[in-house]
């Protein structure tokens, strides 16, 4: 909601008032409460879309029957990253304590702190978590190993 349609709302809430139309003044409050948290969500809210992250699955949060509820993703530059399962737990318990890569939306709230709603979660098997590129020189070419 811009100044213009809020400050719009608040003339017509206050003339229904006016004019003694307290039914209407009462529905057209509720719109604008709405309509101003509504805004204020969106505004509070930042998402960036199709990120990955790698790290280890660690347990976040228990329920009371001592079973793991939620899960973070602990990264190499020790940082707890929060996870958000949209198909719930069951999935994610087989990584546990893993390495594993994560590719999902970040949100970000005021309220919430920041959070990755995974899309996809793999173990990393090996110890190679970049592509290997070829080593080259200062002019372009090809650094090959000398035989031993």
């Amino acid at each position: 909601m811009d100044a213009l349609q809020e400050r719009a709302m608040l003339g017509a809430i206050e003339a229904h008032e006016l004019f003694g139309e307290h039914d209407m003044a009462k529905k057209l409050i509720k719109q604008y409460s709405e309509e101003k948290y509504k805004s204020q969500k969106k505004e509070n809210q930042m998402i960036k879309k199709n990120q990955i992250f790698e790290g280890t699955l660690v347990a976040a949060g228990w329920d009371r029957l001592d079973r793991v509820n939620q899960s973070s993703l602990y990264t190499q530059d020790d940082e707890d990253i929060l996870l958000e399962h949209g198909t719930g737990i069951k999935k994610f318990k087989p990584f546990l304590n893993q390495k594993v890569r994560i590719s999902g939306d970040i949100i970000s709230t005021a309220r919430d702190g920041r959070k990755v709603l995974v899309k996809k979660i793999s173990r990393i098997t090996g110890g190679f978590t970049k592509p290997i590129t070829p080593l080259r020189d200062e002019f372009g070419n090809l650094l090959i190993p000398a035989a031993a």
